[in-house]
């Protein structure tokens, strides 16, 4: 059985597919780091590359320790993670770059901040520390990155544009659009 672990499928995917017609091949990918002490409930992808029996084994290897295994096929897994991975960076630097941007210190903003912006800040915390280079290549290498990165942007505009108007009939539209998506 042969598997990768990389965030993103498409800088190889074809050479993935080619593997798995002559080879037990297919893709696995953790939604979690290596700092996890266990799988037990959390996410793990696992992408059939064309060799069902490669699927049915990475299955019987991994499927025992508790995690929530989500079968799909490679084609689409850097679908998925042009949000799950390319919104989340994509947000979050955009905002640790409006505070900083701001002027305002960091231990200063934190004496101000509310519970919701408290938990923004640590998780934007934990992004600014991490590798650049790895998150750069995840949202420059995903092959629908342009899509998402397109709909982020229409989404801020979106939200600036609602917030400054008049009326807050935009406005609500979005957060009830929001509400609607979450229920």
């Amino acid at each position: 059985l042969i598997l990768d672990v990389a965030s993103l499928k498409s800088p190889f995917i074809d050479t993935l597919k080619d593997m798995a017609t002559r080879r037990k091949v297919c893709s696995v990918h953790p939604m979690f780091g290596p700092s996890a002490e266990s799988m037990y409930d959390r996410n793990l992808l696992v992408c059939d590359c064309g060799c069902p029996a490669a699927v049915e084994s990475a299955l019987e290897l991994l499927g025992n320790h508790g995690a929530n295994i989500r079968t799909m096929p490679v084609d689409q897994h850097d679908m998925y993670m042009s949000y799950v991975l390319g919104l989340s960076h994509a947000v979050n630097i955009a905002f640790f770059t409006v505070l900083d941007r701001s002027g305002i210190d960091f231990q200063d903003m934190q004496t101000v901040a509310s519970t919701t912006f408290a938990k923004l800040m640590d998780t934007n915390e934990s992004v600014a520390l991490e590798d650049p280079y790895l998150y750069y290549e995840i949202q420059h290498l995903n092959a629908y990155r342009e899509d998402m990165l397109r709909q982020f942007n229409d989404a801020v505009h979106d939200v600036v544009n609602a917030a400054l108007d008049e009326s807050p009939k935009d406005f609500k539209d979005l957060m009830d659009n929001g509400r609607e998506y979450f229920t």
